[in-house]
């Protein structure tokens, strides 16, 4: 079964876009946090589908996305295309953006 979203780069990328766009700094850590309850949420409304194709791990900060984590170690890597995320699995990203991006990475 195929996921919402092509990659979870691209629902990386889509979360540092909608935190520049509300002027805040997105931790790493709080994007794998919130990529991490995006999935989350999305299986609990979707009968188990997936957001991402993705898997996280359990690590001593919290769940992370390997790849996302490896790729985003120095910072926002440079990325050239145009980032595409269907627009139903966008509104369900700004939905969990909303809910949760305003907390602290304590909090979450």
């Amino acid at each position: 079964m195929p996921a919402a979203v092509d990659s979870a780069f691209e629902l990386a990328f889509w979360f540092c876009d909608r935190a520049l766009n509300d002027n805040e700094y997105l931790q790493p850590i709080k994007l794998h946090y919130l990529m991490f309850l995006a999935q989350a949420y999305y299986a609990t409304a979707y009968q188990g589908k997936k957001l991402i194709p993705a898997i996280f791990v359990a690590e001593e900060v919290g769940p992370i996305e390997p790849s996302v984590f490896r790729a985003w170690s120095l910072g926002r890597p440079k990325f050239e295309g145009k980032n595409t995320i269907h627009e139903d699995a966008a509104a369900f990203a700004d939905s969990v953006w909303r809910r949760f991006g305003h907390h602290s990475v304590e909090h979450l």
